[in-house]
Order: C-alpha cells, then structure tokens, then sequence
C-alpha cells in the first residue's frame, strides 16, 4: 500500500505479523482433484546450469525454511523436473518452480468465476477511499492437503522435495486461488479479490478503515 493515510497506518501497526515474510490463509486446505486414468510418470533431472546451482541450493533451503517445501519420502508415482532461471531485474535471485506439463495433465480444474472489471465498479459505486493490498506469493499462502502433496514432488540436485503449500505452476492453480481467498473473504463489506490482489473500499475514510481493519483481522 502507498500514500497511507495516517489512521490507516495505525490499523497496518496493528497487525506486524501480516507483513512479516509469507503468511498462511488461516483454517484452510486445499485438495487437488487427480484424473486416476492419466497413468503417473517419474521424470527424470533436468541438468541445472553449474552457475546457478548454488542458488537453487539456497533458494529450496529458504522455501524449507518458510515451511512451503519439505523432502519427500516415501515412494511417489509423480516426480517432475524443475525450471530455474535468473529474475529479469535481479540476476542475482531465480525463479524456481516445477515443470508440471505432465502433471497437468492428470489434474482436474475447477471453475470459479472471477468478478469482472464492470461488476466491481458497480459494487464500488459511491466509494470515495480506496486500498489496494497485494498477497506476496499469493499461491503459496494456500496449505495443500496431506493427500494432494505427493503429485506436486519435483527432482533435483539436492533430492526430492514435494510442496506443502499451493505452487505455481499447476493448471488448476489460479481457480482455487480465487476462489480459497473468495470463501476467507466472504461476509465482509468493502472488500473483494481478483487473484492475490485485495481491494478495500469505502464512502467515507472511517467506512473503509472500518473495512480494512475488519479484513486484516480475517486474514
């Protein structure tokens, strides 16, 4: 959020914990729907360029350490390669993510509706204050169901290690993202989503930190 009002902040001040690293949607788990026809495949490793090897080393080791990731042990019928590559405005940090082509196959998609530009501008109307509030790594703020893990095992130098939370990557993924966020965000005033984008509004400056500081307290 940018250009905060003073009393907005004040509400901001009282939850530190929520802009502190990755959170986690609070009461929440979500399961992965598998076409048991589509016959499992273990792919092999896909070779990681030598420069770029110590920073896939660090980077599984930070997602361990937020509790996204953990080893997998334990027989798997479901192993993908994974895909790392320098960020664009930062080669010093990669993106780090399975390749789940093959996967995606076997997954089910659900479908849940995202609201249109029109219909939030109709649901906006008359609000005057405005805020904007960004999930950092909005997928990975999802738990994944104990059951659902194992698809989501991926190779590398370092072993196998399998999501505990919701990854990029996955065909089903944007769907249930919406629509996780949707059902924790359902019975408040002000406030919808697109994505990991959260909109607040309000008619007046107390309406809408009345509605943030109600949404905060959800999340």
């Amino acid at each position: 959020m940018k250009n905060i009002d003073i009393n907005t902040q004040k509400i901001l001040d009282k939850f530190p914990e929520l802009s502190d690293g990755i959170g986690c949607l609070q009461n929440y788990e979500q399961s992965l729907h598998v076409d048991r026809t589509v016959t499992p495949i273990a792919q092999r490793p896909r070779r990681v360029p030598f420069h770029l090897r110590k920073q896939v080393s660090d980077k599984l080791e930070e997602l361990q350490s937020l509790d996204i990731i953990e080893p997998a042990e334990g027989p798997t019928s479901w192993v993908s390669p994974i895909v790392a590559a320098p960020k664009p405005h930062n080669s010093d940090e990669i993106r780090l993510c399975g390749d789940y082509r093959r996967t995606n196959q076997a997954l089910l998609r659900e479908r849940h509706p995202i609201p249109t530009v029109d219909e939030l501008m109709e649901e906006m109307s008359g609000a005057v204050v405005f805020s904007k509030l960004d999930l950092k790594a909005g997928y990975h703020q999802i738990v994944l169901e104990e059951n659902s893990r194992n698809i989501t095992t991926f190779c590398t130098h370092k072993g196998l290690f399998r999501y505990k939370r919701l990854p990029f990557g996955l065909s089903c993924a944007s769907e249930v993202f919406q629509n996780a966020i949707q059902q924790a965000l359902q019975g408040l005033h002000g406030v919808r989503n697109i994505a990991d984008d959260i909109i607040v509004w309000g008619k007046t400056q107390t309406q809408h930190d009345k509605n943030l500081e109600a949404l905060l307290q959800r999340l």
